[in-house]
């Protein structure tokens, strides 16, 4: 109350909101200037705050007021002439760890690949510091073997004697396809790697629609006496070996919005490695994105890669779009999702950057940039000749993660994900729930765009309970399902069957056999933008092979 009243004093019409953590409280004082902000940090001082630190990014102040256990985070933007003061106990101040030990190798970030199979949403990315160390941004939802997949990375890309160190792990927000994987990654692999420093800022559960994240908040507890946690806010700079984190914006420099959604809470960050600016949206939204595009001139916001927000879920800032000018974007969507979610507008105009070189989505596999070269103009997927395999599965990967899948789901598309079980070289994929579909993606569509002509042979058993199940192929939006564009499988009387699907774009042909017979003929053209799929429906299906072959196979 003492903070309030004094600013009150001075500024009458100042807000208290109730913010993030216990005992933090976000202070506002509406259509200020540079001079009523000079004015209150010289009142402030008079309650006994000493300044720890003064930045300016562009045209907004930022400075850190600091006694005894309290710390005021305070910063003025003439854009919107807001004053925000943010009081927090106990802080821990952002921290510059220089280059540890004597080993030495090339900067690395890896766009990690998500599951895909229980959620179509999800990130993670691994940074690798000159010395060795690691630094984590988000971490998935941590389904099936996603937290293994993450210990492999990291084992493998681990020069250091020891355990593995993550210097720090930023979580950008509190939604569970970012958050979930931090938790259960150290609720197994805790003890096998040396975490550091984990770093985020999240509101309360009531002030913006997310659930109690409660398995992170059990995870930091039995974690507190063993890494730091830091709140970073706006203006902060967080330093590791020769990677600089410029906290640009939190979800408390958007307030009083109080409409204020989480995604649009996400911790957003400008980083510097090896002479490279990376730009971490998050699952920033629109709200924020303009937000940041009219705070900061557009030198400070552009970037060589592009975290793109929110998935690429298309309700973006065109504002920001506008200023970035990446070259790569990293695009941390399912496969499937890609084709739909580009052709929004915000996201068309981010295409259209000429500067664009490289498009990696997170759907489509791994992908690690080294910070020492420049990025090369690539193409998702290589040409194949006539006859050659394109793709194989014979189920004899240990892992489901491995399989390379998406399962469609959430958003409009209403399907559930159905339970997968690897076991005696064969997948099983049971559906969850009656009279809803599972649509399974298992070839992407950038490759099936590259074949003109191609050979689909499938080995399996279906069961089914008055169910369904087919292929779901050459149809473009796979997020609204046509049963008329699906193709039944005919099986024996045991449910198993074998069947080999031929298309040639050239004879507009395509012939679906079984066990060696013909049992389909129709006319075919090609969609582009189109996948294979299965559908099912009440159904348990196990698989024991899939080919694809290009070119038209006797």
């Amino acid at each position: 109350m003492e903070i309030l009243r004094t600013l009150r004093a001075i500024e009458r019409y100042t807000e208290s909101i109730p913010c993030y953590l216990e005992g933090q409280e976000l202070f506002i004082v509406r259509k200020a200037t540079e001079e009523r902000y000079l004015a209150v940090l010289e009142v402030l001082r008079g309650l006994g705050f000493c300044e720890r630190s003064h930045r300016q990014m562009g045209e907004v102040l930022f400075d850190v007021l600091v006694r005894e256990n309290e710390s005021l985070f305070c910063s003025f933007s003439p854009n919107d002439r807001f004053i925000r003061v943010v009081r927090e106990l106990d802080h821990r101040f952002s921290t510059e760890s220089p280059l540890e030990g004597e080993v030495r190798v090339n900067p690395l970030v890896t766009q990690l690949r998500g599951a895909y199979l229980g959620t179509d949403a999800g990130m993670g990315y691994l940074i690798r510091l000159s010395d060795g160390r690691f630094i984590m941004i988000d971490g998935f939802v941590g389904e099936y073997e996603e937290p293994d997949y993450l210990m492999d990375v990291i084992r493998s890309q681990n020069q250091r004697a020891g355990k593995p160190v993550i210097a720090a792990w930023f979580v950008t927000h509190p939604h569970g396809d970012h958050y979930f994987g931090t938790a259960r990654f150290m609720k197994k692999y805790g003890d096998a790697v040396e975490l550091k420093h984990l770093i985020y800022n999240f509101p309360r559960p009531d002030m913006v629609n997310f659930s109690n994240p409660m398995e992170f908040n059990e995870m930091v507890e039995e974690w507190r006496d063993r890494i730091e946690i830091y709140t970073p806010h706006a203006g902060e700079r967080f330093v590791y070996g020769d990677a600089c984190f410029d906290v640009l914006c939190t979800g408390e420099d958007l307030y009083p919005d109080r409409g204020l959604l989480c995604n649009s809470t996400s911790l957003v960050m400008m980083m510097e490695l090896a002479g490279r600016r990376v730009l971490w949206l998050g699952d920033l939204k629109k709200d924020g994105g303009d937000f940041i595009a009219r705070r900061y001139p557009a030198e400070l916001l552009q970037c060589e890669f592009l975290q793109v927000g929110h998935h690429g879920y298309g309700i973006n800032s065109k504002k920001l779009y506008r200023t970035v000018n990446p070259e790569v974007l990293m695009w941390p969507c399912a496969d499937y999702w890609y084709p739909v979610v580009s052709l929004s507008e915000p996201n068309q105009l981010l295409l259209s950057h000429e500067s664009i070189r490289v498009l990696d989505i997170c759907g489509q596999g791994e992908v690690t940039y080294d910070f020492t070269k420049p990025v090369e103009q690539t193409t998702p997927y290589r040409d194949f000749a006539d006859g050659e395999t394109v793709y194989l599965q014979r189920f004899e990967c240990p892992r489901v993660l491995d399989l390379w899948w998406n399962s469609v789901v959430g958003g409009a598309s209403g399907y559930r994900a159905p339970k997968y079980a690897l076991e005696n070289g064969a997948l099983t994929a049971k559906t969850t729930a009656e009279e809803v579909y599972s649509v399974v993606q298992f070839v992407q569509r950038g490759q099936m765009d590259r074949l003109d002509s191609f050979t689909l042979c499938v080995r399996g058993k279906c069961e089914l309970s008055e169910g369904l199940f087919g292929l779901f192929w050459n149809y473009p939006n796979v997020t609204v399902f046509d049963e008329s564009a699906l193709w039944e499988i005919p099986a024996g009387e045991d449910g198993a069957f074998e069947f080999c699907l031929s298309a040639d774009a050239e004879t507009k042909k395509a012939t679906l056999a079984c066990n060696g017979k013909t049992v389909r003929t129709d006319a075919y053209e090609k969609q582009r933008g189109s996948g294979l799929n299965f559908v099912l429906k009440n159904a348990v299906l196990t698989l024991h092979e899939i080919k694809l072959i290009k070119g038209v196979q006797k």
